[in-house]
């Protein structure tokens, strides 16, 4: 809902409204500064994604204690940025400025703790489509929280050498460590309980989990656009874990049914447009492969493999200019070297 008058709109209240031309669909929380006519100037929060006031109510006081604890993590994605960019401020015309939806007032979160991961889903749902992603990530995070239980015979993901494999928990030992059993091929293993990246939800017939990660991933990436220079690689790294961890959740239920979700597909795409934003082109063409051997005629694939194929001549006609420059560079040098030698031998000559 629009503010179209100052009546509603008042200084120091809570709103949202679009946070730069440069930046199209994108929204932000900000507090109201001022108020004119047909306009107010507004003040940005930071596009860090922020904890819901509760979230770490449901936990225990045993899991609270352990050091390293899966469950007591802020947030199981998503990174936790220490320092503030700063409150941007701008000008905004009245129709631009829109309220906060209800549930998120701290009044409705708090007497909302006991929704299932479905509603939280949908509360993130409702600010992706508003272009608010960092609010988006704070709701998706909770949700993803409450489809991770960490117990004996719990499949989990874990990293072993950078990547992400599935194991079954054997035995919960809080001072020795939770020993797994590795589900590629049936090695034995003791984990610490912070090299856990995420429980999975195996009772899950509508893969809420899998759609919580995408939307995570999605997320994570809009951020990256908005944020300063310092963050941005932050922010995408961690939109290709979410969008690795949906690979794997898929990947463990599709073998069970002898499968190919469009999970898999949408996580191959969206981890692939990651690592070509940071410049990876190894690993997005990885990627792409992958995706096109299992779709060969998957659109945003085909796309986005010529999008590659032109980055990389980019990337390498600019390598052989700077090639070019620095052998010019290096001529010259080496010349105006001889020429002062052969100077100074002149010189000492006479």
């Amino acid at each position: 809902m629009t503010f179209s008058g100052t009546t509603k709109l008042s200084v120091g209240s809570l709103v949202r409204a679009k946070f730069s031309d440069a930046f199209k669909g994108v929204s932000r929380r900000a507090v109201v500064a001022t108020v004119q006519e047909d306009s107010a100037c507004l003040l940005y929060e930071d596009e860090a994604p922020r904890s819901l006031p509760f979230a770490d109510q449901s936990t225990s006081d045993e899991v609270k204690d352990r050091a390293g604890s899966y469950l007591q993590r802020i947030f199981i994605v998503a990174p936790i940025v220490e320092e503030n960019s700063g409150e941007a401020e701008r000008s905004v015309p009245l129709e631009e400025v829109e309220e906060l939806l209800p549930f998120e007032s701290l009044c409705d979160a708090l007497a909302a703790d006991d929704l299932e991961v479905s509603s939280w889903k949908a509360r993130g749902d409702q600010l992706l489509r508003r272009g608010d992603a960092s609010a988006a990530t704070s709701f998706y995070e909770h949700a993803l929280k409450l489809t991770s239980r960490l117990q004996i015979g719990s499949s989990i993901i874990v990293r072993v050498r950078g990547h992400a494999k599935v194991a079954e928990v054997d035995c919960i030992d809080a001072q020795e460590g939770i020993d797994v059993v590795m589900q590629e091929d049936g090695r034995e293993a003791t984990i610490k309980e912070s090299d856990i990246l995420l429980c999975v939800m195996e009772e899950d017939s509508e893969r809420f989990q899998e759609r919580i990660l995408l939307n995570l991933s999605r997320c994570l990436s809009q951020v990256h656009d908005i944020s300063s220079w310092s963050r941005r690689s932050i922010y995408q790294k961690r939109a290709i874990l979410a969008a690795t961890l949906a690979l794997t959740v898929a990947s463990f239920h599709d073998e069970k049914k002898n499968v190919i979700s469009n999970t898999q597909l949408t996580a191959l795409i969206l981890r692939c447009q990651s690592h070509l934003s940071l410049s990876k082109f190894q690993h997005a063409g990885v990627d792409l492969d992958r995706l096109l051997a299992l779709e060969p005629n998957h659109k945003e694939g085909l796309k986005l493999a010529r999008e590659l194929t032109s980055l990389r001549i980019r990337r390498n006609n600019a390598d052989k200019k700077l090639v070019k420059e620095m052998c010019r560079w290096v001529k010259a040098a080496t010349n105006d070297s001889e020429l002062r030698a052969l100077d100074a031998n002149q010189v000492q000559r006479y």
